[in-house]
């Protein structure tokens, strides 16, 4: 427990305590030596020198650099109920500690306790429980807290922008996103490629492809330099909404730039090539992709297969199949069923059976088994057909809803 001194209790002050025991407090921080800062504090309260607000506050940012928010909690518990008078720079630093920690309800409750000691708010603490909420989707508490911020006539920083931008991407609400992103370009902050960021991120998860451009073009307006975070949302959001062609020519903007794709970059572009059947561009992304020293990871293999299927490229699905076996990774059900379905549009069935028996021991689903029985229809292998079906109805995968045709190639009817 913290206890408050008496005046003239106990030993003086040892002279090395008292020289600046807040600078040391801080240099002890620094160093992240948070327990003797402790320490420290505690020797101080154990002689008659009375601990300023300044000195409080460095011991509990020295809690907050280690990120103990707890230890910064009850530190701030005891010097509360010790009656020693409180700066905001105390109650900051343990809300930055929980901010850190995603504890952004304790660093909630204790902006309302600087409210209720009449502490004038600062941008610093507002920030941290915007942040706070940010980590923990909490996107509309971010928004309350902003607005708040600005009705105490504060003007918040870019970070508390940024973050509650953040909040409202991991939610998905990229319309709130656009609008704080609005805000901050006109106020007389200047928002930072952290911050277009995030905006861009809200629109790619929204399937808001054109947004996500407006927002790089935007960036480039200003003179900011995209990072390989903004053109990597623009290039997936142009994936998701099937805009092949600016997902590559967003791939070319990148190399022209100097900036290295990651693999989700690649994933992003190769995926776009699949939804559009562009199975030729998918082999140049994948060259370019190891001239960069990235690996291939089964993302990167199952959109590149499912393209090959669906550019009937049978050939180029075995090689790729083969590759990622190489590679030492496992095939997932989709994957297997999109090279079978390759094999099997191209009346390749001999292939598309010899997968199926390497797909086994993944497990098939009603896609896989459907794929497959096409494949013994196209073969005329009866028997095989008749197994695979006696095995759906043994695992409970639904014959109807597949419709498919049975091995002497009539359809088959509803039980």
């Amino acid at each position: 427990a913290i206890r408050r001194p008496v005046p003239g209790a106990g030993s003086a002050m040892a002279p090395s305590l008292a020289h600046r025991p807040a600078q040391q407090l801080r240099a002890l921080g620094r160093d992240r030596r948070w327990l003797e800062a402790l320490e420290l504090l505690g020797a101080c309260l154990d002689c008659s020198y009375e601990p300023t607000g300044a000195v409080c506050s460095a011991a509990i940012s020295a809690c907050e650099g280690c990120g103990k928010w707890q230890e910064g909690q009850g530190l701030l518990r005891g010097l509360c109920r010790s009656q020693l008078e409180l700066d905001v720079v105390a109650f900051s630093a343990a809300a930055s500690a929980c901010e850190k920690s995603r504890q952004w309800q304790v660093a909630l409750f204790l902006l309302l306790e600087i409210c209720t000691r009449c502490l004038q708010l600062d941008t610093i603490v507002v920030s941290a429980g915007v942040s706070a909420c940010e980590k923990c989707c909490e996107w509309r508490r971010a928004l309350q807290l902003l607005g708040g911020h600005q009705r105490c006539r504060l003007q918040p920083g870019v970070v508390a922008f940024n973050a509650a931008i953040s909040a409202c991407e991991k939610c998905r609400e990229w319309e709130q996103a656009l609008a704080l992103l609005a805000e901050l370009c006109t106020s007389r902050l200047q928002p930072s490629v952290v911050s277009y960021n995030a905006a861009a991120s809200a629109c790619e998860k929204c399937h808001r492809w054109l947004q996500a451009l407006r927002l790089l073009e935007e960036l480039v307006s200003l003179r900011l330099q995209p990072g390989v975070i903004t053109y990597s949302a623009a290039i997936s959001a142009c994936e998701k909404g099937q805009q092949w062609a600016w997902g590559l020519a967003l791939m070319e903007d990148m190399r022209r730039a100097e900036l290295q794709p990651e693999l989700i970059t690649y994933n992003a572009a190769i995926s776009a090539c699949e939804n559009c059947q562009r199975w030729e561009w998918v082999l140049e992304l994948l060259v370019s992709l190891r001239q960069e020293e990235l690996r291939p990871d089964i993302v990167t293999y199952g959109a590149a297969i499912s393209c090959s299927e669906k550019g009937h490229q049978w050939q180029l699905a075995l090689a790729l199949m083969a590759d990622l076996r190489r590679a030492t990774l496992e095939p997932t059900v989709v994957t297997h069923c999109a090279a079978i379905s390759a094999c099997a549009r191209s009346g390749r069935w001999q292939w598309a059976l010899g997968l199926l028996a390497a797909a086994w021991v993944c497990g098939l689903d009603a896609a896989t088994y459907n794929v497959a029985l096409s494949a013994c229809e196209a073969g005329r292998r009866c028997v095989l057909a008749r197994t695979l079906q006696e095995e759906m109805q043994w695992r409970g995968v639904d014959l109807v809803s597949s419709e498919l045709r049975g091995p002497s190639g009539e359809k088959r009817g509803k039980k």
